[in-house]
């Protein structure tokens, strides 16, 4: 983990429960792998908030890890509000419940958390002043409104992109993943 960071303030959630007892919440816009056709397939990157029952989600299975691509049965959705975290990873990705998930939240992608990698490979990430920038632009609502303006047009993007475009290796680029899902 290259950077954490609790919001003070609550968020509405996706609350996810799995076949197998487990759950998890995250911001509705925050994308995980919606099971591929073929065992061990990623699928395409959905947001949490677009889940429903009887999907099957991309988890990790013992000491396989979330490569192995096992699948989870959602059994119930719902919504909360509650805490949230922005989380940084060095290969982008994050178990949640042990749900596969991007650790990134925008249409940026990769692009949204290269200046925390950069920083980090710096070895700036932790200074307090750094830090403490960080934090306070994580929690601008500056950004709160440039994400929610980012996530209405991806949205609209994606509605209208054609079949063919929606495939895994694309849905990085189209598919809605954005919002406050940190």
């Amino acid at each position: 983990m290259l950077f954490l960071h609790d919001h003070p303030a609550p968020a509405r959630t996706a609350r996810i429960a799995l076949a197998s007892g487990a759950a998890l919440a995250l911001t509705g816009w925050h994308p995980v792998h919606r099971a591929g056709e073929h065992k061990g397939a990623l699928g395409a990157l959905v947001p949490a908030g677009d889940v429903k029952i009887g999907d099957e989600l991309v988890c990790a299975s013992g000491a396989g890890g979330a490569e192995d691509g096992a699948r989870c049965a959602v059994t119930a959705v719902g919504a909360a509000r509650e805490a949230v975290r922005y989380v940084v990873t060095a290969n982008d990705r994050l178990l949640a419940g042990g749900v596969l998930a991007t650790a990134q939240s925008t249409l940026l992608g990769a692009l949204e958390t290269a200046p925390f990698k950069i920083l980090a490979r710096l070895g700036l990430v932790q200074r307090p002043a750094v830090a403490a920038a960080l934090r306070a632009a994580l929690d601008s609502p500056a950004l709160a409104a440039a994400e929610r303006l980012l996530n209405a047009a991806t949205a609209a993007a994606a509605s209208r992109a054609p079949a063919a475009a929606r495939t895994p290796g694309a849905a990085r680029l189209l598919a809605p993943v954005a919002a406050r899902s940190h």
